[in-house]
C-alpha cells in the first residue's frame, strides 16, 4: 500500500508565512500624500514623478479637496493598484493633508504638493539616510537652487540638524521636500486646519519641539512657480505667520528670548513677499523698517547693498535712539 504522509506542521508555518507576506505588503514603507485642489493641470506630473521612483515600496494616496476641474477623472484614468483617490468637501489644504495622513498605512508619511515634483531618486534616498541615521523622525532637503532636477543625486550629500532656532529665523525646506515618522503626529497632533496658510511652518516648529529632523543638502525635488500658489498671497502670509509665531510663544515660554528676533523675521518675509511680488512695493520697505528696527541681522543685506548702507547710515545719525525705538516697536508688533 502507498505510504501517506502529512505535514500539519509545514502547513501551519506556510499559512503563517502568508499571513505575514500579506501584512507586509498592506504596510508600504511611504505613504504619499497629494492634496490637490483644481490642480489637474499638474496633479498627472506629480503623479508620474512618484511612480517613476527607483524605490517602489510605497502607496500613493491623492486627496481632492472639493476639486472643480476634471481632477477626479484625471486621477482615476491611471487604475494603478498603489494609487488611492480619496474626495472630500473642500477643507484647505492642512485638511486635505490630514485626511491623507489618517488614511495612510505607510511607516513614513512623505508630503508632495500637487503642483511639485520628484526627482526619480528621491525615495530611495530618504530611505537610505533613514537607515543611515535611525535617531531622526523628520527629514527634508531645502528648495533647489536650479530650476532643473539633476541627472542624479548624490550618495553621501551634506546633512544638518535642525533645531527650533532654524524654524523660527527661516523656513529650511517646504512640504514637498519632507518626510515624516507617521508616529509624530500622534505626539504632536494633525496639521491646524483653521490655518489658510504658514500650516507648514506652524506643524515644523511643533514637531521641532519634539523630534529630531534632518536636512539634507540634495536637489531631490522640484518647485513650479505659477499664480495660484498660496504663497503668492503676502497679506494672508502675513496674517498667518502672525498667528502661528503667537500660538508658538504662548504655548512653548522657554523660547521667548527669541521673539523679538523671529518676528523680526516675519517682517522680513513679509516685506521681500511684498516688494518680490510687486503687489505693494511701499509696504514691503515699511515691513523692512520693521524688521530692521525689532532686530537689524534680519534684513536681507545680502544682495541688497542699498539697504546695508541706509542701515549704517541711520545707525550713525541716531546713536542710541534706535535701540529706544527697537524696544518700543518690538512691544507694540509682537505682542
Amino acid at each position: 500500500n502507498p505510504i501517506r504522509i502529512e505535514f500539519p506542521g509545514l502547513l501551519a508555518v506556510y499559512g503563517v508565512g502568508r499571513t505575514v507576506l500579506q501584512a507586509m505588503s498592506d504596510t508600504p514603507f511611504f505613504s504619499v500624500i497629494i492634496p490637490s485642489y483644481n490642480h489637474a493641470r499638474y496633479v498627472c506630473e506629480a503623479i508620474d514623478s512618484v511612480l517613476d521612483q527607483t524605490f517602489s515600496d510605497f502607496e500613493i494616496i491623492v486627496v481632492d479637496d472639493g476639486s472643480t476641474d476634471h481632477t477626479r477623472q484625471a486621477v482615476q484614468a491611471y487604475e494603478h493598484p498603489a494609487i488611492h483617490y480619496i474626495y472630500q468637501d473642500n477643507k484647505g489644504l492642512p485638511g486635505a493633508r490630514n485626511t491623507g495622513i489618517r488614511h495612510a498605512r505607510g511607516q513614513w508619511i512623505a508630503l508632495l504638493d500637487a503642483d511639485d515634483l520628484w526627482h526619480r531618486e528621491r525615495l530611495a534616498h530618504i530611505a537610505e539616510h533613514i537607515r543611515r541615521h535611525p535617531e531622526f523622525k523628520v527629514f527634508g532637503s531645502p528648495s533647489p537652487e536650479t530650476p532643473r532636477l539633476p541627472d542624479s543625486l548624490p550618495s553621501h550629500p551634506p546633512v544638518e540638524e535642525l533645531t527650533v532656532r532654524n524654524f523660527l529665523f527661516k523656513s529650511p525646506f517646504s512640504p514637498s521636500s519632507v518626510v515624516i515618522e507617521k508616529s509624530c503626529f500622534d505626539v504632536v497632533g494633525p496639521f491646524t486646519e483653521s490655518l489658510k496658510s504658514i500650516e507648514d511652518r506652524d506643524m515644523w516648529l511643533r514637531l521641532a519641539t519634539r523630534f529630531r529632523i534632518l536636512l539634507i543638502q540634495s536637489d531631490n525635488w522640484q518647485y513650479r512657480l505659477h499664480d495660484a500658489q498660496m504663497s503668492a498671497n503676502c497679506p494672508r502670509m502675513l496674517k498667518y505667520y502672525k498667528i502661528v509665531l503667537r500660538d508658538f510663544f504662548r504655548n512653548n515660554p522657554e523660547y521667548r528670548r527669541l521673539k523679538r528676533p523671529a518676528f523680526s523675521f516675519l517682517y522680513r518675509d513679509a516685506g521681500i513677499c511684498f516688494i518680490g511680488r510687486r503687489k505693494n512695493r511701499l509696504k514691503g520697505i515699511g515691513y523692512l523698517l520693521i524688521s530692521g528696527a525689532l532686530h537689524p541681522t534680519a534684513l536681507p543685506f545680502r544682495g541688497y547693498p542699498r539697504l546695508f548702507r541706509t542701515k549704517m547710515l541711520i545707525r550713525t545719525l541716531l546713536g542710541g535712539r534706535i535701540a529706544g525705538m527697537a524696544r518700543r516697536m518690538g512691544a507694540t508688533v509682537s505682542t
